[in-house]
């Protein structure tokens, strides 16, 4: 489905136009998605070339991103000499980045069956309500070794300047419905870090 041109200001971070062009930044940014074509970042975003086209046009008129034609594609970067390149990723890699970077630490850690972003965080970065915390409590689901996972998400947290509370629960305890915690976790918004699609 494609996103609403129109759409409202990302919750994470208001101060940017559209969530299409939080989402954009964060690909070029953090993703890794630097030096991808207009098709691509519109595919990986949901939203149309055209929308991409005018949100590209409107960063590189401000001198954040560059863009070269190579035949009739358009490939679109970050313009890392602008000055605004680093402050304006740390903003990003601080409201939108932890998703991508916690899934990344965590994927080398054994014995994780599911891994999730709940809590307050979660609520805002799915435009349930505003950010109210700078913490971010993730879920792991699995028997695993905790001295692992806190070492893989510390420099997670140096990097977004956020406290990441880590919660564990087996996979039976996870599938326990009548689990307070559970029930409620599952109730509300959850970011799902898919770990097992790795």
């Amino acid at each position: 489905m494609m996103r609403d041109m129109q759409a409202k200001p990302p919750s994470l971070l208001p101060i940017l136009r559209t969530e299409t062009q939080a989402e954009l930044l964060g690909a070029l940014m953090i993703r890794g998605f630097d030096g991808s074509s207009v098709t691509d970042l519109a595919t990986l975003l949901g939203a149309s070339a055209s929308t991409i086209v005018r949100e590209v046009d409107r960063l590189e008129a401000a001198g954040i991103t560059l863009s070269e034609r190579v035949g009739r594609t358009r490939l679109i970067w970050i313009d890392k000499a602008s000055p605004y390149a680093r402050p304006l990723r740390e903003l990003i890699e601080v409201a939108f980045g932890p998703r991508t970077l916690i899934a990344s630490a965590l994927a080398s850690v054994d014995g994780i069956v599911d891994a999730f972003i709940f809590g307050s965080f979660a609520r805002a970065a799915l435009g349930a309500e505003p950010a109210t915390s700078n913490d971010i409590d993730v879920l792991i689901v699995g028997i695993v070794d905790r001295t692992s996972v806190y070492e893989a998400i510390r420099p997670v947290e140096q990097r977004v300047g956020r406290e990441i509370d880590v919660t564990f629960r087996t996979t039976e305890q996870w599938l326990n419905e009548d689990d307070p915690f559970v029930r409620t976790v599952r109730s509300r918004p959850l970011i799902d870090l898919e770990l097992r699609q790795r």
